[in-house]
């Protein structure tokens, strides 16, 4: 029983993210086709054939890198793309018109998230000649790269909204769902329990009226001109008068 749980959460996860993954390339192709109407053809990781509609552009995903941790332990990549620019070589002005649709899908793809979810804007990197394609030998064809940054997985600040009506204006905000991974800060109903990603900690027992904190490093109380600073050796206090009763 435990193995089918653990393959049909593999199952679930592995279907998730091939629908992340075919949703952003399909946005991709949809927005450059919208967006330069001279594109005939948009494809992904295409089957190249004798005859094809151009100009053509095949996208691909060319290399995944490891990229910032946004801090919420979800996967951070920095996810590269290559779109290929494909023109009848024999056309009038086909080296000029090649290296305009370059231009045309450079300024597309920069700065664009393409409307998906944790993608964020894309970053050009560079655009040039492609002649490492034996059977587009017939073509003309140019090379655009870019990059995204993407987080992939399950955030742990995720939050669960119960609305059994359907309406999300009547619905109940849920904490994130605990787990033997991501257990509970606190066990205690009575006691809120806040706990960031470096050890910092806000303990507050309404049962006690009691608040405690932890920091590691220092805390700093300013009110008006008067502060606080506590550290791990020393406080300091700086105000016009100290009343020390």
């Amino acid at each position: 029983m435990k193995l089918k749980g653990y393959l049909k959460n593999i199952l679930h996860i592995s279907y998730f993210m091939t629908a992340f993954w075919t949703n952003l390339h399909e946005a991709i192709c949809n927005t450059l086709k919208a967006e330069i109407p001279a594109i005939q053809t948009c494809e992904v990781y295409p089957a190249i054939r004798k005859e094809l509609a151009a100009p053509a552009v095949f996208i691909e995903l060319s290399s995944l890198e490891q990229g910032k941790d946004p801090g919420t332990e979800e996967l951070a990549l920095r996810a590269k793309f290559e779109a290929r620019i494909v023109i009848d070589s024999t056309i009038e002005n086909a080296p000029i018109i090649v290296r305009s649709l370059a231009a045309e899908v450079a300024r597309v793809v920069n700065k664009n998230t393409w409307n998906v979810k944790n993608v964020s804007p894309g970053e050009f990197i560079s655009g040039g000649g492609d002649d490492f394609r034996p059977e587009l030998d017939a073509y003309l064809v140019w090379m655009v790269d870019w990059a995204h940054e993407l987080h992939v997985g399950r955030s742990i600040w995720e939050v669960i909204v119960l609305s059994p009506l359907g309406e999300l204006s009547l619905g109940v905000v849920l904490p994130a769902i605990y787990q033997e991974k991501y257990p509970p800060p606190e066990n205690k109903k009575e006691v809120n329990n806040v706990k960031f990603q470096d050890g910092t900690r806000f303990t507050y027992d309404k049962e006690k009226h009691h608040l405690e904190i932890e920091v590691v490093d220092k805390i700093t109380l300013n009110v008006g001109e008067s502060s606080v600073e506590i550290t791990k050796s020393e406080i300091k206090l700086k105000a016009k008068r100290v009343n020390l009763n």
